[in-house]
């Protein structure tokens, strides 16, 4: 038992520091204060101040991940990236994002099918790449992926290669280097050499 010798705001007025018997003990919303009804003079138990602590951690976490979601879309593991680098602990992190997954704030697969929307020009090999680092799973990548159709592929490289040529249509060994840049957006080789032949003509070198 400990008792609550001052509540003190900080800067932002949003949060309270406690302490107990003259020492610093914790942060809280001050809303979690006046929730819980914690007034200076209060004896309180430790067990049960963390337990108010963790509520009051877990409500900052929630706020600070919608006003992001607000302004745009985010993966999971994104958010909890977000959160770990606020100070939260991991089991905020889980807690939260389970929470707001739940009334369907977080999505990942909504994301991908976002994701691959707003970036539909990509190959697909270049989607799945870019999703993988964005901490989505590969099975609800692919089960995206899966959903394009096969001639996609083909026109999204014919787009490159065509913005390709319009601006280095005057450089030397340009199939060689049509090529390559194709390859480095993740299309397959023979994608690549269907387009480029269509392009440019079966002649030539392609290694």
């Amino acid at each position: 038992m400990a008792t609550i010798s001052d509540l003190k705001f900080q800067k932002n007025k949003k949060r309270v520091n406690v302490f107990l018997d003259g020492a610093y003990q914790c942060a809280l919303q001050y809303e979690t204060i006046v929730k819980a009804g914690l007034k200076v003079g209060d004896d309180v138990e430790l067990d049960e101040l963390e337990k108010i602590q963790f509520d009051s951690e877990i409500n900052r976490a929630k706020e600070i991940t919608l006003s992001l979601i607000e302004k745009k879309m985010y993966t999971t593991v994104e958010l909890k990236r977000k959160l770990k680098e606020k100070g939260f602990l991991p089991n905020i992190l889980d807690s939260v994002c389970e929470s707001l997954s739940d009334y369907g704030y977080i999505d990942d697969k909504v994301f991908v099918k976002a994701y691959c929307l707003d970036n539909k020009k990509r190959s697909k090999k270049d989607l799945m790449f870019k999703l993988k680092t964005k901490g989505i799973s590969e099975a609800d990548i692919k089960e995206q992926l899966e959903s394009i159709d096969p001639t996609e592929e083909k026109i999204n490289c014919r787009f490159w290669a065509q913005k390709f040529l319009r601006v280095n249509s005057h450089k030397q060994n340009l199939k060689q280097k049509l090529v390559s840049h194709l390859g480095s957006k993740g299309f397959g080789f023979d994608t690549i050499r269907a387009v480029v032949d269509e392009l440019m003509g079966g002649e030539g070198e392609y290694d």
